[in-house]
């Protein structure tokens, strides 16, 4: 009932550049605003939408109110550079209704295709890499930024940095947490910027 009663919001939570502390982008966050005000995580209700098929409408929702929220009417004084939008394996399927959801979105707000970055997780191309290649390669071909999220806490295949379009690595925060107190994260973390950055790929730390 929670999309037949309005009750999902989106926050934003900002990226910044550690060069110069500048924002970056953000990234559109998910809850469900629950009768009495409660906020719901993600992690409570999202395997639900994915299981029931309401992932779906629930993306149609997002991307156009994503735009809204930050093309249609800026808020003053801020600029974001770029928003991220999380896309669940179920759209990955279905490339044809993504692409259509990304291009009336960009059709009907006029906006720049490079002010969207679309995140995907591992584990939602797994199940077929070789169709997830063919929907990442055709958002690109918009100019859409994409990002591989949650590195690091799956398969953390490295063909997948040479075998998928991406356009940004977003390592796992749990690489992140104890970062200043321990050497060897710091070393894997240092390692994999290094890598990435070698062949065109920038980095997110969570």
């Amino acid at each position: 009932h929670a999309v037949e009663k309005d009750e999902l919001v989106l926050f934003y939570q900002p990226q910044f550049n550690l060069d110069d502390g500048s924002l970056a982008g953000a990234e559109a966050l998910l809850r469900w605003n629950r009768d009495g005000g409660k906020l719901v995580p993600p992690n409570d209700f999202i395997p639900l939408a994915e299981q029931s098929g309401l992932i779906v409408p629930i993306t149609e929702w997002i991307v156009p109110q994503v735009v809204s929220d930050w093309y249609a009417s800026p808020v003053e004084s801020i600029i974001i550079p770029r928003v991220a939008i999380n896309i669940s394996g179920y759209h990955i399927g279905q490339p044809e209704r993504l692409i259509k959801l990304i291009t009336d979105t960009l059709d009907q707000s006029g906006i720049s295709p490079q002010h969207l970055e679309l995140e995907v997780t591992e584990s939602s191309i797994l199940e077929d890499i070789g169709r997830a290649t063919e929907t990442l390669k055709a958002l690109r071909e918009l100019d859409i930024t994409i990002a591989l999220d949650d590195f690091g806490t799956g398969y953390s295949s490295l063909s997948y940095l040479v075998s998928l379009p991406i356009d940004l690595l977003k390592l796992d925060r749990m690489f992140i947490t104890d970062i200043c107190n321990d050497k060897r994260s710091m070393d894997v973390v240092r390692g994999l910027i290094m890598m990435c950055h070698s062949i065109g790929i920038k980095v997110v730390a969570e």
